[in-house]
């Protein structure tokens, strides 16, 4: 009786991973949000929306700063719409 053969395939290469960054994700919920129409005029701060998201206020900040260079949002001093 002939012995079996086995073949030994190796798997697809896998594509590359792209991870974002927090502040990227954390801009990409606030861009979410607003798209839904969850705030209508001004914005809680970053220290509520830090509270809110579970993350840091420096990270808020960074995807808040993210999304003005984008032009979703606008700052008006204390807040931003």
């Amino acid at each position: 009786m002939p012995k079996p053969v086995h073949f030994v395939c190796s798997p697809p290469p896998m594509a590359p991973r792209r991870f974002s960054s927090l502040p990227d994700q954390v801009a990409e919920s606030i861009k979410q949000e607003i798209k839904k129409g969850k705030w209508s005029g001004t914005m809680p701060g970053r220290d509520a929306l830090a509270k809110e998201l579970e993350v840091s206020p420096k990270t808020v900040e960074t995807a808040l700063r993210q999304l003005q260079k984008e032009g979703l949002l606008v700052s008006q001093g204390p807040g931003r719409r």
